[in-house]
């Protein structure tokens, strides 16, 4: 009964006799109400017998408040005491409570006491807040970050506090982590709720076990990682998500969820200092001419000061995310494409690279710390405490990354001979320490030893040209007078700079008919055909780029005079290339001595000029080759050879076993054909009769060589390609066997990797999404089946940058393609974010396809499928037909079509949910024909 008071009047104020009115109903009625829950317990308890109980358990008392009675609970009695006293004793409450330890997390009883103090105003939410966090978690400093972050946005406005955070160290932290990411990425519908509710869980403790790895076994329905699919399967359980991902309502969630295989966001670590920054990117939309409109100057002015404000982990964290990305560019927007991305990318640089003129001071602790009973040291541990020694790498540290490692020795002269004390550390500026600023650990009984390693960020605060790293080194719970705090300083440079000058090259390339050539010094270049490809794409000898925010530009001059001036480009944080400029130089006519030339590449910082790679090299005329025609001959000849001749194409690739054999019996079957292709030796005038532009394309000859002007077997495209497929010549590989004219074949293993890649090619299906996706989707198959980046790890990787997908393997991938003048649509779609471009790449960490194995028997399945027609009569023999199929496929070929969503997708396409006459239970064609496969419904 007095339960159900409790009910009634939590909201209540602290007057003495002040309920929450139930429904606006009288005292009476409130009595009535508990009475009918009194009843209602009684009879589940005691067999039913509710009318005798409800006549047993009626009570004529009525209810009052008694708010300044002692609690009988003896760790509530004592933080009552403390606060209830005038002045309140603060310091007083959070020994008390951190005394208690984790020993009462979770605790009903201390839960309610903490919530009667805040309604008595005695603790504000904030104060009740950090009570809960210390009774789940213990003392701050084993708090994991986001419920630290969280905590001091509480404290400081950012985040509002209005009742107790749940109870549970997990269920705790998943609270700061979904409130503050909801704060920041909003609700506007279940993908973002879904992806909010799906980071919070990444790093429990139930979620711990399970591995981010690719698991191929798992089926097309959700993320094929089991770790992503456990989060998956506990979110789909909940009635918002399991009709947005059957309904796939709102468009697209159901490939989101599928593909959502690690957390992304904003505030993934609850920063109060992040969430300001991004509420300065909150709608609407600011649309600009240029950086000096006023609404565009307005904007930086309140981005700019948020952005100081950032510590060393909230510029990591927006490096790290690809949601960032997308907040700049939704922010802001321009007349023109070219106005648009000048504008994005200044944001962009304003964000990421903004830094205070003096090094921010981090939040002390709002709760003091509980005071501990200190041990009383004996001779022996006495003299080892006098023994301790901090010692810091030697200064200068160069620091040659925005993660530096500092390695802090703390020695002790004799083991410790069995005093209780931690070694508690703190590095500052905590500002620009990444990770390690603080640590507190048990200095262990018999050890000599307890060191500590930070990382920091080397860049210096305003004026300063280094930074001074301090180590501060005490021992809890000894006072300062038993264990004087004892300090080592580093002096840290920051040689991130002269680490990238001392290890970019230019990237300075040409195709040499069709082998791209690097151009050194010096060097001599040529033209072919009457054009010279020409690219620059900087590259980074060693590691990638340490943190640093650069703009690339330049000149390319001839005879002194500048004939080309790239436009800037970005060189990306963690990149290790960039592509600056790729054009056709047009070769003069009559041209006779080389042409003098000069490539000048421009590495910025903050509009400052910093870096300068000069490259002289000369470019000659074409080479007078011709025999195009007697190549193409010789090339049909030898990739052609039959399968069973030592030596060849087919007998090599028959050997490799796996997606090469099939490849090559489906050639060697006549289910494939191949032939060779090379850029024609009078490209550009076979460009020209074509239409199209000698600037920007190229001339292929294909297999055979036509006369000029005929488009028969011409392919005009971009250059630098050795293998292609052609719809003008359906189920035909195209390779180029030898780079130069009169020239050696290519390797064997080159060119097994270009017929297996183009193979895939021929196998594989489009899946209709809009705009340039299914040619990415298609490549990055095509690479993954080929062994591109191949021994490197599949699981989904959180410390990676927010440049493509988050783990190795997909990011080699993406990383071969972007950029990359073979596959011109993918850096302008993936930086627009075309249709949802970036979104996906980002997301794509594992291939999904319709025939990876290159079965024949899962094409002749796949034909199947396609070929229905929609025809209710011929429901029957097409589902009869697809079994018969599906049947005769192996086990692995039958997991392939289980497992992969494109086969999901393409029975989606060809049937519907119309039921079928006679089934009992009603049944649809698409889940009958779903059940049939082993896809899931």
């Amino acid at each position: 009964h007095e339960l159900a008071h409790v009910v009634q009047q939590r909201d209540a104020g602290p007057a003495a006799v002040q309920r929450k009115p139930v429904e606006g109903a009288v005292d009476g009625e409130a009595e009535a109400e508990a009475d009918q829950a009194t009843a209602g317990v009684l009879a589940r308890v005691y067999g039913g017998v509710k009318g005798a109980v409800a006549r047993l358990s009626r009570t004529p008392m009525s209810l009052r408040r008694c708010p300044k009675s002692t609690p009988s609970d003896p760790l509530l009695a004592q933080l009552h005491a403390r606060l209830h006293a005038s002045p309140r004793d603060v310091a007083g409450y959070w020994t008390a409570l951190g005394a208690a330890g984790t020993t009462r997390a979770g605790d009903a009883t201390v839960r309610a006491g903490l919530e009667t103090f805040v309604n008595d105003g005695k603790l504000s939410w904030a104060e009740a807040f950090r009570s809960v966090a210390m009774l789940e978690l213990g003392p701050e400093r084993d708090w994991p970050v986001p419920v630290k972050n969280y905590a001091q946005g509480v404290d400081a406005g950012t985040f509002a506090a209005t009742a107790l955070p749940p109870a549970g160290a997990d269920a705790l932290r998943e609270f700061c982590v979904r409130q503050a990411g909801t704060a920041a990425d909003g609700s506007a519908d279940a993908r973002a709720t879904y992806r909010a509710e799906f980071n919070a869980r990444w790093d429990s403790a139930r979620f711990a076990a399970f591995t981010a790895d690719l698991d191929p076994s798992l089926d097309s329905k959700g993320p094929r990682s089991a770790r992503s699919r456990h989060i998956f399967l506990e979110l789909y359980a909940l009635a918002t998500y399991r009709t947005a991902y059957d309904t796939d309502a709102p468009a697209g969630f159901r490939q989101f969820a599928d593909t959502y295989v690690g957390p992304d966001g904003t505030n993934l670590t609850a920063s109060p200092r992040l969430q300001e920054l991004r509420a300065t990117l909150a709608p609407p939309a600011v649309v600009a001419t240029g950086t000096g409109d006023a609404g565009y100057v307005a904007l930086v002015g309140a981005v700019r000061p948020k952005a100081t404000a950032l510590d060393a982990r909230d510029r990591q964290e927006i490096e790290r995310s690809h949601l960032w990305r997308q907040a700049v560019d939704d922010k802001i927007s321009g007349p023109t494409a070219a106005a648009t991305s000048t504008l994005r990318g200044d944001l962009w640089s304003v964000v990421t690279t903004s830094l205070p003129a003096v090094a921010p001071v981090a939040p002390g602790p709002v709760a003091p710390a509980p005071v501990e009973v200190a041990p009383t040291p004996n001779a022996a541990q006495t003299a080892w405490l006098g023994g301790i020694t901090v010692a810091a790498p030697a200064s200068p540290s160069h620091g040659q990354s925005d993660s530096h490692p500092l390695a802090f020795q703390i020695r002790s002269a004799v083991p410790n001979p069995g005093l209780g004390v931690r070694r508690r550390v703190v590095i500052e500026p905590a500002a620009q320490v990444v990770s390690g600023q603080e640590d507190e650990t048990a200095w262990a009984p018999g050890a000599a030893a307890s060191d500590h390693t930070a990382q920091v960020n080397p860049a210096p605060v305003g004026a300063a040209v280094n930074t001074t790293f301090t180590a501060r080194v005490t021992l809890p719970p000894l006072s300062t007078a038993t264990f004087p705090e004892k300090t080592a300083t580093v002096v840290v440079d920051d040689k991130r700079l002269d680490w990238f000058r001392a290890n970019i090259t230019a990237g300075l390339t040409y195709m040499n008919q069709n082998s791209r050539t690097a151009i050194g010094s010096g060097s001599t270049a040529h033209y072919f055909g009457g054009q010279c490809p020409l690219r620059i794409a900087p590259a980074l000898s060693a590691g990638t780029n340490p943190g640093l925010s650069l703009e690339m530009d330049g000149t390319l001059k001839k005879a002194g005079v500048v004939v080309e001036t790239f436009t800037a480009a970005g060189f990306p944080s963690r990149a290790r290339s960039a592509s600056l400029f790729d054009t056709i130089l047009r070769e003069p006519a009559g041209l006779g001595a080389p042409e003098v030339m000069e490539a000048s590449i421009r590495f910025t910082q903050g509009g400052v000029a910093v870096h300068t790679i000069t490259v002289p090299f000369t470019l000659a005329p074409s080479p007078a080759v011709g025999g195009d025609a007697a190549q193409l001959t010789a090339d049909n000849a030898w990739i052609n050879q039959p399968i069973a001749t030592a030596g060849s194409l087919l007998h090599f690739m028959n050997g490799l076993g796996g997606t090469s054999q099939r490849v090559a019996n489906a050639v060697a079957s006549g289910v494939l054909q191949i032939k060779a292709c090379l850029i024609r030796s009078d490209s550009a005038a076979a460009v020209a009769a074509l239409a199209g532009n000698p600037a920007t394309q190229v001339a292929y000859a294909m297999g055979v060589l036509d006369p000029l002007g005929t488009a028969t077997n011409t392919l005009v495209a971009q250059s630098g390609a050795a293998g292609w497929r052609w719809g003008m010549h359906p189920n035909t590989v195209f390779l180029n066997a030898t780079p130069t004219i009169g020239g050696a074949h290519r390797a064997l293993a080159q060119m097994s990797d270009l017929l297996t890649h183009e193979g895939i090619h021929a196998a594989d299906r489009d899946g209709g999404a809009p705009g340039q996706w299914d040619r990415y989707a298609t490549e990055f198959r095509a690479y993954w089946i080929m062994g591109v980046g191949a021994g490197q790890s599949t699981a989904f990787d959180p410390t990676m940058s927010g440049l493509g997908p988050k783990s190795p393997r997909a990011r080699a991938i993406f990383n071969h393609v972007y950029g990359s003048p073979t596959y011109p649509f993918v850096k302008p779609a993936y930086d627009t974010n075309d249709n949802g471009f970036r979104d996906r790449a980002d997301n794509y960490l594992f291939p999904d396809g319709i025939n990876l194995t290159l079965s024949p028997q899962l094409a002749d399945l796949r034909r199947e499928v396609e070929s229905y027609t929609g025809v209710v009569a011929d429901y029957p023999a097409k589902r009869a037909a697809i079994v018969a199929k599906y049947a005769l496929c192996a086990a692995p070929d039958q997991g392939e079509v289980h497992n992969n969503r494109d086969w999901r997708d393409l029975v989606e396409s060809k049937f519907t949910t119309r039921i079928i006459v006679g089934s009992a239970p009603p049944l649809g064609e698409r889940d009958d024909v779903k059940t049939a496969l082993g896809i899931p419904r």
